[in-house]
């Protein structure tokens, strides 16, 4: 039987690599004939609703961050651990592998919270996909094993000292947010959030907006779209 599996991830670039990465994946001896058939792809967060519901895939590869619309349906809105919880909660039987750019052992925890199955960096090759395919199909979970390492450290770096919100309002920031639509997505008070976003400025060790930037694009930690 084919295992249907559906890309969501914003970047085209990544899509289109993950996608060639799938034509020749094989999945690692395990007495399953079963081959791999990519069903969809998608950028935004309304894309992969519609493909969940026309396709009933068995995988989603999901990206953390997903182009958002704040202006339709709530449900087009969502990304990030929003979206997990939702994913989780609507599809219990959906396997998700995320592809997130934070190697975060706080994050990462507390996204297997939210029913993610794997958990890969976004510099993974095809034998990596491969054995996340199939560990997650037998009920299992994978985490790429340079994350796991990280899990096991006791000296965290700045960045991964963060907490999920912390980097979720971050992230909205440079999404382009302001500091009420962050509250009103996040469903939290103005003064939580600007709290939160203080917080970490305070781990990051910057003292102003101009700082935290440039921290966040030494980093790579997210792309800035203001």
């Amino acid at each position: 039987m084919d295992i249907k599996i559906v890309i969501a991830e914003e970047s085209s670039l990544i899509r289109r690599g993950l996608s060639s990465m799938m034509q020749p994946l094989s999945l690692p001896a395990s007495g399953m004939n079963q081959r791999c058939v990519l069903t969809g792809e998608a950028a935004s967060s309304a894309e992969l609703l519609s493909l969940l519901g026309q396709h009933n895939p068995d995988i989603v590869i999901l990206s953390y961050s997903l182009t958002t619309s704040f202006n339709r349906s709530p449900l087009t809105g969502m990304d990030g651990l929003k979206l997990l919880k939702w994913l989780h909660q609507t599809y219990p039987t959906l396997s998700i592998i995320l592809l997130s750019p934070y190697a975060n052992a706080m994050f990462i925890r507390q996204a297997l919270k939210e029913g993610v199955r794997s958990y890969l960096s976004r510099d993974i090759n095809e034998q990596t996909l491969s054995q996340a395919i199939a560990t997650v199909l037998k009920g299992e979970i994978y985490i790429e094993s340079q994350l796991v390492n990280m899990l096991f450290r006791h000296e965290m770096t700045d960045i991964e000292k963060l907490s999920p919100r912390e980097i979720d309002v971050l992230r909205l920031i440079c999404n382009g947010l302001n500091l009420k639509e962050i509250a009103q997505y996040m469903h939290l008070s103005i003064k939580t959030v600007s709290a939160h976003k203080i917080r970490a400025m305070e781990k990051l060790d910057v003292q102003n907006d101009y700082q935290l930037y440039s921290l966040i694009i030494k980093n790579q930690m997210f792309d800035i779209r203001i």
